[in-house]
């Protein structure tokens, strides 16, 4: 296998598992989407103006446990893994023609230009550049997405207990 050919196939395999972790982030939108509108019937008929027993005191600690974690899980999940993720590693003066947001920079005849003058050691650095800039979004999509999930599965546990706790009401 060649150089560049090792480049390209290291780069796809970083793309899949990039769309992979995407895909299961967006399991866990939907597990979670199905369980808000559960939550809010279980509580549609709960007043806590002033909690006087200890079990309304409960029930009312971990209705807000649920939503917050419910949000800090939105918030990771949306803007830290589905979002798009545009590089850090490019000096200002860099100008890659491999990355979508470097091109749109460019009018066409400059960028046709540029890309016809690549010489196959150029070419390799743009590919390397490219991989190197997905690894690092993979790295930072793969520990979110860690977060994502012990978040969710604190989620379930607190939504769980409120869920008996409202039943003792």
């Amino acid at each position: 296998m060649e150089k560049d050919e090792f480049a390209l196939e290291s780069y796809k395999n970083i793309q899949e598992l990039i769309r992979f972790i995407d895909q299961k982030a967006s399991l866990l939108l939907v597990v979670t989407g199905a369980i808000v509108p559960v939550f809010l019937e279980i509580s549609k008929n709960l007043f806590f103006i002033k909690p006087k027993r200890f079990i309304e005191i409960l029930v009312l600690i971990f209705g807000i446990l649920v939503i917050s974690t419910i949000v800090c899980q939105l918030y990771f999940i949306v803007f830290r893994i589905i979002g798009v993720r545009k590089p850090k590693h490019y000096s200002s003066k860099e100008q890659s023609l491999f990355y979508y947001g470097h091109i749109i920079q460019k009018d066409k005849s400059d960028f046709k230009s540029k890309l016809n003058s690549l010489t196959d050691k150029a070419i390799m650095n743009e590919i390397s550049s490219q991989v190197y800039e997905v690894a690092h979004i993979m790295d930072s999509k793969s520990e979110n997405f860690r977060i994502a999930s012990y978040l969710f599965l604190i989620e379930i546990v607190m939504f769980l207990i409120y869920v008996f706790l409202v039943k003792l009401l």
